[in-house]
């Protein structure tokens, strides 16, 4: 749901390197690409409120909430990322998420006729022109009416995951998401570094502290705010690489990513 919105902030996964480590010798360097099933995605929670002036607000209980109405106009959810929702049947959610007014991705939401679940279609729209798709299951955890209420994923699944590169340099590294069209230039001096590409909500940034020559934490901000914290790391061999990702006050409920070298 808007936890996918931090892909339409332009955030992408940014890779540090100890600048002891000798570019030629990088186990990081290469191609990479997501493994789902490797992966743990599920038990991040959020909620819907129905406020008094008819719109829904979207919390991740810490320190998320987008607030906005299914009335087919654009609602602000951080930087210049924005949501459209409708709901063309009983039941049906419809969002366009868009960056800079650039749609990226669109979501449909159906609720179950008891209820108790949510299931969700996600497509990607990238800027090379390709798609990728995604599905998802929420479980209600408590009472509500529609969306109203607290909401639990309980099940994720990606068909074919988007690749990244990664290049290490004297002091930093250079990555490319093709895809989306996106590089970061990271100096691994603990300063910002920009996100750059055709669709990234100005004021996007990395901030990468080594913890040790084979892994790294993570700070990725739009503007003044942070949006997401991680941690990755590389196994010695190269062959594999795991970045823990949460939301900022859920580090209780961090998905791992899990990508192998192509």
């Amino acid at each position: 749901m808007f936890r996918s919105a931090s892909f339409v902030c332009g955030m992408l996964g940014a890779f540090a390197l100890s600048a002891t480590v000798a570019a030629a010798d990088s186990p990081w360097d290469g191609t990479w690409k997501l493994n789902p099933a490797k992966s743990k995605l599920t038990g991040y929670t959020f909620s819907y409120k129905a406020l008094p002036d008819g719109k829904l607000q979207y919390n991740n209980g810490a320190q998320f909430a987008v607030t906005f109405a299914c009335d087919g106009k654009p609602y602000p959810i951080v930087g210049t990322s924005t949501v459209v929702c409708t709901t063309p049947s009983t039941g049906e959610y419809d969002y366009a998420f868009a960056t800079s007014g650039k749609t990226m991705s669109t979501q449909v939401l159906k609720l179950s006729a008891d209820g108790k679940y949510i299931g969700e279609t996600e497509k990607d729209l990238h800027p090379d022109g390709t798609t990728a798709t995604a599905s998802s299951t929420y479980t209600r955890v408590d009472e509500g009416t529609g969306l109203v209420g607290t909401w639990k994923q309980t099940d994720v699944k990606i068909t074919a995951p988007d690749a990244f590169t990664y290049k290490t340099f004297d002091g930093g590294v250079d990555i490319a998401y093709p895809a989306y069209k996106q590089t970061i230039h990271l100096t691994f001096d603990g300063k910002p570094s920009a996100i750059e590409g055709p669709t990234v909500s100005p004021g996007s940034t990395v901030i990468a502290v080594s913890a040790g020559p084979l892994s790294y934490t993570e700070t990725d901000k739009v503007g003044a705010r942070v949006v997401a914290l991680s941690k990755t790391t590389v196994s010695a061999d190269g062959k594999t690489m795991t970045t823990v990702s949460w939301d900022p006050g859920k580090e209780s409920e961090a998905s791992t990513y899990v990508y192998e070298k192509q």
